[in-house]
C-alpha cells in the first residue's frame, strides 16, 4: 500500500484518472481537473491543488503542484528523510564508438503519430548529418528499432539504440552529444535540462503547452504555416 500518491497532470485522461481515484493508498493529491466527474469519484481524493489561472505551459503548471506538495505536505514529512527513497542512476557504460562527444542524438517518434514528423524527412537530416562527419545515435524504445534499421540500412555512421538504453544511459548520451534533433518529446526536454543546443520539430496542436520555454529570450521560433485549421486546437 502507498502511502500518498499524486496526480499532478491538468488533462482529463480517464484510463489514467481511474487507476489514480483507486490506487491503494492513504492519501491522494490531485491538481484540480475533476469538475467533470461524480462525488462519488471525488469523496476518494484527499487533496486538491488549484491550477494557477491563465498558465498553459505545462512545466509551470507542473511547478505550480510539487511547490504547494513539497512546502506542505513533504518537507516535515518521513517521506523526504527516508533513504529508501533516495534515486541513484546506474553507472552507464557507453559504446566506445559515441565516447568521444562527436555525434549528434535522434529521436524520430513522440509515442502519438499525430505529432511525428514524417521519417523519410528525418532520413535527409541524418544523411545531410553524416557528410559533415559526425555519427548519428537515434534512441528510441524497442519497437522502434526494426523501423529505423530498415529506413536507414544504407546509410553509414548510424547507431542505432532503440530499446538498448535505460534513462540514465540515454541521459548520459544527450548529455555528451554535439547537437539533439527530436520530435516534441521527452527527449527534447532532456536536451533542454543539459543546456544543450537542439531543434524541437512540433506539429503545432498544442504550441506553448511543452514547446516552447517561453519564458526565454534564445529561443528561435520559426513558424511554418500558422493560419491552419488546427494550430493550437489541442485537437
Amino acid at each position: 500500500k502507498f502511502e500518498i500518491v499524486f496526480n499532478p497532470n491538468p488533462s482529463k485522461i480517464f484510463l489514467g484518472d481511474l487507476f489514480f481515484f483507486f490506487s491503494n493508498s492513504n492519501r491522494k493529491i490531485h491538481q484540480q481537473k475533476y469538475e467533470i466527474y461524480s462525488s462519488f469519484f471525488l469523496k476518494l481524493i484527499s487533496k486538491e491543488i488549484k491550477l494557477p489561472e491563465s498558465e498553459k505551459h505545462e512545466l509551470k503548471i507542473y511547478s505550480n503542484f510539487f511547490k504547494k506538495i513539497f512546502t506542505k505536505e513533504m518537507l516535515n514529512g518521513h517521506l523526504l528523510n527516508n533513504p529508501e527513497n533516495s534515486f541513484s542512476g546506474s553507472k552507464v557504460s557507453l559504446p566506445q564508438t559515441i565516447s568521444n562527444n562527436k555525434y549528434v542524438v535522434f529521436s524520430f517518434f513522440s509515442g502519438n503519430i499525430r505529432k511525428d514528423w514524417p521519417l523519410d524527412r528525418y532520413v535527409e537530416i541524418v544523411k545531410l548529418v553524416q557528410k559533415s562527419g559526425y555519427k548519428c545515435v537515434i534512441v528510441g524504445l524497442e519497437n522502434e528499432y526494426e523501423i529505423v534499421s530498415r529506413h536507414l540500412d544504407q546509410v553509414s555512421n548510424i547507431i542505432n539504440l532503440c530499446g538498448k538504453t535505460n534513462l540514465s544511459e540515454v541521459l548520459k548520451i544527450i548529455q555528451n552529444s554535439r547537437f539533439i534533433i527530436s520530435n516534441d518529446t521527452a527527449i527534447a526536454h532532456m536536451a533542454k535540462i543539459y543546456n544543450k543546443d537542439f531543434v524541437c520539430i512540433l506539429s503545432g496542436v498544442d504550441f506553448g503547452k511543452y514547446f516552447p520555454y517561453g519564458d526565454e529570450s534564445n529561443n528561435q521560433i520559426i513558424i511554418h504555416k500558422k493560419n491552419w485549421e488546427c494550430f493550437n486546437c489541442n485537437w
